[in-house]
């Protein structure tokens, strides 16, 4: 026995549609904001991230946009490294070692590197068909 009409059902099924899609935006939205808050208030710290290394004179281009990201914070903390037929050109670290800003990037951080093998493999390969 149906207490309803059919289209009185149709309308009430897509309010409930309308309602769980407002539902998971708002849940996205609010997880947003949360994100954003904690990023600007409690990831920050007053002291300003150091970039150091050394470079070729050539190369102070380089220098100055890494330095211009670690401080924007585009990079939170990095090191960069480049050579030239064996002869370093660029060897730079800046940034915070830990996300909670507390330890400045030092010369011999660790960190963890992920698909830095496709990159050589590419260039491999490409050589191997170039031949």
């Amino acid at each position: 026995m149906c207490l309803v009409s059919q289209d009185q059902c149709n309308s009430l099924t897509k309010c409930v549609e309308l309602m769980s899609a407002l539902r998971h935006i708002l849940i996205t939205a609010l997880a947003f904001i949360v994100w954003q808050v904690y990023d600007k208030n409690f990831n920050t710290t007053s002291v300003r991230p150091r970039v150091e290394g050394y470079f070729h004179p050539a190369f102070r281009k380089v220098a100055e946009a890494f330095r211009t990201n670690v401080e924007n914070g585009l990079e939170k903390g990095a090191a960069f490294a480049a050579y030239h037929k064996g002869e370093l050109l660029v060897d730079l670290w800046g940034g915070w070692a830990d996300m909670a800003a507390e330890r400045h990037w030092q010369e011999d951080t660790l960190c963890m590197i992920w698909s830095v093998v496709k990159g050589a493999a590419a260039i491999a390969v490409a050589r191997l068909v170039d031949m």
